[in-house]
């Protein structure tokens, strides 16, 4: 494991058992709601900005110079399906997931606003820099302990796409709460509806990441070996 993903581990540790445990809450109409579906204040962002706060404190104590010229960040927008340089692959498989979600609800804009995504923490040099010794770390994270499979799809589809065209040399999806097997099932979906991948190489700097609970050690593995797992049983 390299020292990126060592210090992701040391901050995730660092983070209080109270964070894993919050419900989710949200504004309506100046109304607090418990377990609300709404984003404002919920429970995945606010893990999130503590994981920040104990990333941080380990970046600044890099005495090896990791991350010189680089900077931590927290949620900032990437629009690469509305880029010059789209890609018919992704957008295909945009198109798929867009229509899988129609079907399920006529209304729903959930991929629209999935596009333009929006990843949970990344250390970079700034969002215009495309160059790898900068790209360190972004991460899609989920602390649901039942999300939708639309959402799972979402994320590995979009760590796909910072590997691969954004250059990231460490892409990691954080699952926190969500139980590995589930997940590989998510997965075993994903492959066999032969949703958009990066190439072989940038699937080997992809990284997920289960830790089910606040107790159990976090388990790293990369997505090319856990792509092998699942193609095996399939």
């Amino acid at each position: 494991m390299n020292t990126i993903l060592t210090d992701l581990i040391i901050a995730l540790n660092n983070i209080d058992k109270k964070y894993y445990e919050l419900q989710n809450v949200a504004f309506n109409n100046g109304t607090l709601e418990f377990d609300s579906e709404e984003d404002l204040k919920n429970y995945e962002r606010r893990f999130m900005i503590e994981f920040t706060v104990q990333y941080s404190k380990l970046v600044q104590l890099d005495t090896n110079q990791i991350y010189n010229a680089t900077q931590t960040d927290f949620e900032i927008p990437k629009k690469y399906m509305y880029s010059d340089k789209s890609d018919a692959k992704i957008r295909d498989t945009y198109e798929k997931l867009n229509k899988k979600e129609s079907k399920s609800d006529s209304n729903s804009e959930i991929m629209f606003k999935y596009f333009t995504t929006i990843p949970d923490f990344l250390i970079h040099k700034s969002q215009n820099n495309f160059d790898e010794e900068f790209q360190k770390l972004i991460i899609e994270a989920k602390t649901n302990q039942s999300p939708s499979k639309i959402e799972i799809f979402k994320d590995i589809f979009h760590i796909n796409i910072y590997a691969e065209k954004y250059n990231y040399q460490n892409s990691v999806i954080l699952l926190i709460n969500y139980p590995k097997n589930n997940w590989l099932a998510d997965l075993r979906g994903y492959l066999a509806n032969r949703y958009y991948l990066a190439c072989t190489e940038k699937q080997k700097k992809i990284f997920v990441i289960f830790k089910e609970n606040y107790e159990a050690e976090p388990i790293v593995n990369s997505l090319f070996d856990l792509k092998r797992i699942c193609q095996q049983l399939l």
